[in-house]
């Protein structure tokens, strides 16, 4: 990756949008959930279902889903009379079985359930079936059916999907395909789909398939590998999901991944001031280990830039920050790019003694912590002034004379 100066302008949002974004939704979550609960945060909900502890992680997808479950279920309880109970099978069919025997039991008047396997999931289906409970199937299906089937025609999905390949090929080239968790009705449905089209395009040839269980993360390690095996020999990549694509585009285009230090999993609404005795060695060994465990998911070093966070990411006390910053060529020695964001952050408002400077009075603050952090290793910087920020740089390099 080469080592350019990069300009990332951060939008101006809504209160209520940027309450959402601390709560992890994205914009369709936000369109579900707006106005229907006084929000808690993601780990908080997670950990009142689950029962999770730190130092345990909490992945995006699970605190999403927990947030539309808490809010989704409070508002049909209170406008419309119906208690929702949600379970969670972790794409295990026997939990699942284990699941609806204990919703039978309970003698609950619907279940809607979301199927872990076409195959492994229809005694489930059966059982539901035979104890006389309606039964609304969601995005997968099995060997049997319910009363409803809410979701897409996944074979016709995979056929289209491959079928705009073969447009963009004119039928002839090799192709990867990216499965999803092997033995759910999409990922057999898609590919059956697909095979139609390699049937009817003698041309297309399937050079390699496997699975990345519907993971981004997966399907980029995946396509990274595919591409030191299979150079030259492939003109397209077909994957069952929108995630797995995105893990695919990112492994070709070599475009970075952020880590970004955070002091908890609920940093950005905590205010909590941990005390660090070395908060550099702190972040260091937080970077290392997520450098490691990108290593063993297949995610090359090049491919990732570390950002330390700072503010309350790091501690509620500025002085950590400061300290970061003032660090940053020790952060640089672990074979990253480096990105700084310290655009009006609230560590900035007490720079000048006796005040506390407004977001829209750090503009200097920021500006200047910018700079720092360019002349002592960082690569990229996020920031809200963007104008200034090029005129600064420019400004600099005329300085260095370049």
């Amino acid at each position: 990756m080469s080592k350019q100066y990069e300009f990332v302008k951060a939008p101006q949002r809504s209160p209520e949008w940027l309450e959402l974004r601390r709560q992890g939704l994205g914009a369709s979550d936000m369109a579900a959930v707006m106005g229907v609960s006084p929000y808690k945060t993601p780990y908080q909900l997670w950990a009142e279902k689950t029962g999770a502890t730190p130092p345990q992680k909490v992945g995006a997808a699970a605190q999403r889903g927990v947030i539309l479950e808490d809010a989704v279920g409070r508002y049909y309880e209170e406008e419309r009379g119906v208690k929702l109970v949600f379970v969670d099978a972790q794409a295990d069919a026997q939990k699942q079985m284990s699941q609806v025997e204990n919703f039978i039991a309970q003698k609950v008047d619907a279940i809607i359930l979301n199927p872990c396997e076409f195959e492994a999931s229809t005694p489930a289906v059966d059982l539901i079936r035979s104890a006389g409970i309606p039964l609304v199937l969601v995005n997968q299906v099995t060997k049997s059916p319910g009363n409803a089937y809410v979701g897409s025609n996944d074979v016709e999905a995979g056929r289209l999907a491959m079928e705009a390949v073969a447009r963009k090929l004119n039928g002839q080239g090799g192709v990867l395909m990216i499965h999803g968790i092997m033995g759910t009705s999409a990922q057999l449905q898609r590919e059956a789909g697909a095979r139609q089209v390699f049937a009817k395009y003698p041309g297309l040839k399937l050079i390699d398939h496997q699975t990345a269980s519907w993971d981004r993360a997966k399907a980029m390690a995946l396509t990274e590998n595919w591409i030191q095996a299979h150079k030259g020999k492939f003109q397209a990549i077909f994957a069952h999901n929108d995630e797995m694509a995105m893990g695919a585009l990112l492994a070709q285009s070599s475009c970075p991944a952020v880590l970004m230090y955070s002091k908890d999993p609920s940093a950005r609404t905590t205010r909590e001031s941990p005390d660090y005795p070395d908060v550099v060695a702190q972040v260091r060994t937080f970077f290392q280990e997520r450098l490691q465990l990108a290593a063993e998911l297949g995610i090359r070093q090049e491919n990732l830039m570390l950002d330390p966070g700072l503010g309350f990411f790091v501690s509620g006390n500025p002085s950590f920050s400061f300290e970061l910053l003032r660090r940053l060529p020790e952060l640089a020695t672990l074979g990253c790019s480096l990105l700084v964001g310290t655009s009006r952050k609230s560590f900035l408002a007490g720079v000048l003694p006796g005040h506390h400077l407004a977001p829209s009075e750090r503009r200097v603050p920021s500006l200047t912590a910018a700079l720092w952090a360019w002349l002592h290793g960082a690569q990229v910087v996020r920031v809200h002034d963007v104008d200034e920020t090029i005129l600064m740089r420019a400004t600099l390099q005329a300085l260095q004379g370049k």
